[in-house]
């Protein structure tokens, strides 16, 4: 089984109201992601980029992938979604 542990940072999250934008930037909405034959380290980082083109001040999430295992970061990996939000897209 493939377990990967994610820790999901967003910039905003030193700020005071960091708890809050956490949550709005993991609602965003991706409209397509179609990614194909790509390493499961790139597909998280490919979230990563749309979720900073869709977010209206371009900080988007920051994914830090802690995964000792590095044998799970390699498996290939197919993604196809429609309008899904970044913290399911994850």
């Amino acid at each position: 089984m493939l377990k990967i542990t994610a820790v999901i940072l967003l910039a905003a999250c030193f700020a005071v109201q960091g708890q809050n934008k956490t949550e709005e930037k993991l609602k965003l909405m991706i409209p397509t992601i179609k990614l194909r034959d790509v390493t499961v380290k790139d597909a998280l980082m490919m979230i990563q980029k749309k979720s900073r083109e869709i977010d209206p001040d371009k900080s988007g999430v920051n994914i830090i992938i802690q995964e000792q295992d590095k044998k799970l970061l390699e498996r290939k990996v197919n993604l196809a979604f429609d309008k899904i939000p970044v913290r399911d897209a994850i």
